[in-house]
């Protein structure tokens, strides 16, 4: 019920999602593993993999890595590249 009414309120503008990351007490326990460090390789790992230059991409995933091991988002992206020896589809 908190759910939909938080959405209700965000679709008519009256709370503002974004200062909800700072002011929300679960929200902030949710995101505590996640530093700014593992955020921006992810963010660079994302970037350079949607680029197709998977290398890379590789080197910032392994990075974030280092912060967050059992992270399954990189994880599925490692191994679907894996799957492809690290090589974007001819189709990218």
């Amino acid at each position: 019920m908190k759910r939909n009414n938080l959405r209700e309120a965000a679709f008519k503008n009256e709370v503002q999602i974004s200062s909800l990351f700072e002011s929300n007490a679960d929200i902030a326990i949710m995101r505590k593993p996640f530093t700014k460090g593992f955020l921006g390789a992810y963010e660079k790992g994302f970037n350079e993999y949607v680029k197709g230059n998977w290398t890379a991409a590789i080197v910032h995933f392994e990075e974030a890595k280092t912060v967050i091991p059992l992270d399954r988002p990189i994880a599925n992206i490692l191994d679907f590249m894996s799957e492809t020896n690290n090589q974007p589809p001819a189709d990218w």
